[in-house]
């Protein structure tokens, strides 16, 4: 068993988020948080059976400085960044960026945090994006199909093919069953695909929805049939995607 007198060696306490009136202690690199636990317990299950008493008449895991739960593969920054969301002092405002909502994304999914996860894409839905670059992070964090369709339906009726750094970063499955879309959309006389042709995006909306695109990482089949669902379904079980946000209890 590690040294806990070690550990605590050089650990700070946060700045601003070591709070008063908090009751979970939470260590992130060389900073100690003090936060609510009611948040963490709410919200996400894995903290929930994290934080249980561990046998009866034992206190929960984060109750005092010696039982912290220590982060492993997150900075101090990065969980000053998630637990933003909890204590933003505008409610509905943030002053956040791409970068801090990526991260809340990425860490809200890793501690199944469902409505943490919910919000950031809402928020990201609202800033710039370059769309295979949304498609790619969508899909790595498992983002429900719905928020994914607008943005095949609008990579699928651009009327350009997918470039080499952009199929790199999407994949091949998914890269086929864009290939796929793109040639089934309806073209002028004489001409390419128009991309603001609304039949267009009609019949590219059909086609995700029949073959059932999923976002990689997930188990689900697609109930498409032939060779197009058959790549959709192979397109949903590519680069499986595993949380980089460890959590251990600090012992």
């Amino acid at each position: 068993m590690t040294d806990t007198r070690t550990n605590l060696q050089g650990v700070q306490q946060h700045k601003k988020y070591f709070l008063s009136g908090g009751d979970l202690h939470v260590i992130a690199e060389d900073q100690e948080f003090r936060v609510h636990r009611y948040f963490f317990e709410r919200e996400s299950p894995k903290f929930r059976a994290l934080l249980a008493s561990p046998s009866p008449g034992q206190p929960p895991q984060g109750t005092t400085r010696l039982t912290a739960i220590k982060l492993t593969d997150v900075t101090a920054k990065e969980f000053e960044t998630f637990i933003m969301v909890f204590y933003n002092p505008t409610y509905s405002l943030y002053e956040a960026g791409v970068g801090d909502w990526t991260c809340i994304l990425r860490l809200g999914h890793g501690w199944q945090f469902a409505e943490v996860v919910r919000l950031a894409i809402r928020e990201l839905e609202k800033v710039e994006m370059a769309i295979v670059d949304r498609i790619a992070l969508y899909q790595k964090h498992d983002v429900p199909e719905e928020f994914l369709i607008a943005h095949y339906v609008a990579l699928c009726t651009r009327g350009i093919p997918l470039d080499l750094a952009e199929s790199s970063k999407l994949g091949m499955p998914t890269v086929v069953f864009i290939n796929q879309a793109m040639h089934t959309v309806a073209k002028p006389h004489g001409g390419s695909a128009s991309p603001v042709d609304s039949r267009n995006a009609e019949v590219v909306a059909k086609i995700v929805a029949r073959i059932g695109v999923k976002p990689a990482g997930t188990s689900d089949t697609a109930s498409g049939t032939g060779t197009s669902g058959q790549a959709a379904n192979d397109g949903a079980k590519h680069s499986g995607v595993r949380s980089s946000s460890g959590i251990n209890g600090h012992k």
